[in-house]
């Protein structure tokens, strides 16, 4: 909004007071008459305006309004982020005694006048204000144009989560100290925390948000290379992940992630299904992966605030009950592939880099080790093959990389395996003759890869069309048949 228009006459008011009358100021410094102004005439970028009332946030100098406003815009939540990316392509410097004036209005150059002006407010409003035009809602419900705010000290539009978990929040921001640009940052979890999600009160949704959830649909590739196509195999609408191990006698387990929570279903090798069953309701699980070991056990990894967690349902079919594994804290995706040997691979993503861990036959852990320090890993996948070959797929920038550490323990180093740039998902499983099936999502289609035993690759061909699909999983079977999972709505 320009604030030329006769429709956004500013208003202008005699500083009244400091800090050590906030009270006051906050029942009685827009209560004023408005004077009667015609349209305001041009003023620079950055300029010190004449004093408003205004309250300091925490009690440090005096707030200055700028210009005030016919009104609290409806916003959308892409127009708010183009708002704010406007002041960090500024370089504003921050400061509470100056306005920013562009084509969206003349605001208080500091965090509040920042989020203000990304919202489209009728002023500069303080973060003790916030409450007037806003609401507070569930952290989970974050999404972008939303803020976080503490009132008294900071507030900051939410831009993403940074991290699978979501606990480090990706803001838009104007802080101090004086003279700092307006910037994009990623907040640890720590300093999220103690703030509060908001949502202004007149924000809209451009469009209805993408289904992040989906029923589980089962395809298999048999052994002589036809498909069966995919059906539905679990109507639970609310599934995030699913990921799959075959197992030495033939059966299918398949674990998928509904609402934190872990559920485990079997496909016996007759093709019949058990039927999905809880088996960690924890509540709060952000990735799962799965692998079964040469005497029937399926281990599965779940990922809860960063750290890893490991179960295991023995070949008898009881379960361990879940227990840390790795304490860093930092985990954001995971992938799991046996050994011939009985040893447990677990791979897990942290930083955008990959690392590795081994669980010995005998039941003790290696301990986590780099594996790729690429900086940009958003996804991990894992197999082994007969040889005892570790295969480790990642998804960087939408690209997919090959990555294997030979049986001797020696890495081949990570090489560019699909150069799409549109990858989301991948999955891997090794089969009974030494090849690498790899699976991939890319603009909603499933794409099936094969590496062959002698280190060819067949190239990526459709494999599910469907257009909708979410994430995938893989496994295969002791007879040759590979198992792909879908999730789509």
């Amino acid at each position: 909004m320009n604030n030329s228009a006769t429709n956004l006459a500013p208003i202008r008011r005699r500083l009244i007071s400091s800090a050590a009358v906030v009270t006051a100021l906050v029942t009685t410094a827009f209560a004023m008459t408005p004077l009667t102004a015609s349209a305001a005439p041009h003023r620079a970028a950055l300029s010190t305006p004449t004093p408003t009332p205004g309250v300091a946030e925490g009690g440090i100098g005096v707030l200055y309004n700028c210009d005030t406003y016919d009104s609290n815009k409806p916003m959308t939540r892409s127009a708010a982020l183009v708002r704010a990316q406007s002041w960090i392509d500024a370089r504003v410097p921050y400061s509470q005694a100056a306005c920013h004036t562009n084509g969206y209005g003349s605001y208080r150059t500091d965090c509040s006048g920042f989020v203000s002006m990304a919202w489209g407010l009728l002023r500069s409003y303080t973060t003790a204000e916030m409450y007037m035009v806003s609401h507070t809602i569930a952290r989970a419900d974050l999404q972008p144009g939303d803020a976080l705010n503490r009132p008294n000290d900071h507030v900051a539009l939410f831009l993403r989560w940074a991290d699978a978990a979501r606990t480090q929040p990706v803001v838009r921001e104007q802080a101090g100290p004086d003279g700092a640009p307006t910037r994009e940052v990623t907040w640890p979890a720590s300093k999220a925390n103690t703030y509060t999600p908001i949502r202004y009160n007149n924000i809209q949704d451009d469009t209805p948000p993408a289904p992040t959830t989906g029923r589980f649909w089962h395809n298999v590739r048999w052994s002589d290379g036809t498909w069966s196509g995919a059906n539905v195999a679990d109507n639970n609408t609310g599934i995030a992940q699913v990921v799959e191990a075959g197992s030495p006698a033939g059966d299918l387990h398949v674990v998928t992630l509904s609402g934190g929570k872990v559920h485990h279903n079997v496909r016996w090798a007759n093709g019949t299904w058990n039927g999905a069953n809880i088996v960690d309701g924890n509540g709060n699980i952000s990735r799962v992966a799965a692998a079964t070991t040469p005497n029937g056990d399926l281990h599965v990894l779940t990922v809860v605030g960063g750290k890893l967690y490991h179960n295991v349902r023995w070949a008898d079919g009881t379960w361990s009950g879940a227990g840390l594994a790795d304490n860093s804290g930092a985990i954001t995706d995971v992938a799991a592939a046996d050994s011939p040997v009985g040893d447990l691979h677990v791979l897990t993503v942290a930083g955008g880099k990959t690392y590795h861990n081994v669980r010995w036959a005998n039941g003790s852990w290696n301990g986590a080790n780099l594996a790729d320090g690429n900086g940009s890993i958003a996804r991990v996948a894992a197999a082994t093959t007969p040889n005892g070959d570790l295969h480790v797929l990642t998804q960087a920038s939408g690209k997919l990389y090959h990555n294997a550490r030979w049986s001797d323990g020696s890495w081949s180093g990570a090489g560019l395996a699909d150069n799409s740039s549109g990858i989301t998902e991948i999955a891997a499983a090794g089969s009974p003759a030494g090849d690498l099936h790899v699976l991939t999502v890319a603009g909603g289609k499933a794409f099936h890869n094969v590496r062959w035993a002698n280190g060819s690759w067949n190239g990526a061909n459709v494999a599910d069309g469907n257009g909708g699909i979410l994430t995938i999983g893989a496994a295969t079977t002791p007879n040759g048949d590979m198992h792909l999972a879908t999730i789509r709505p």
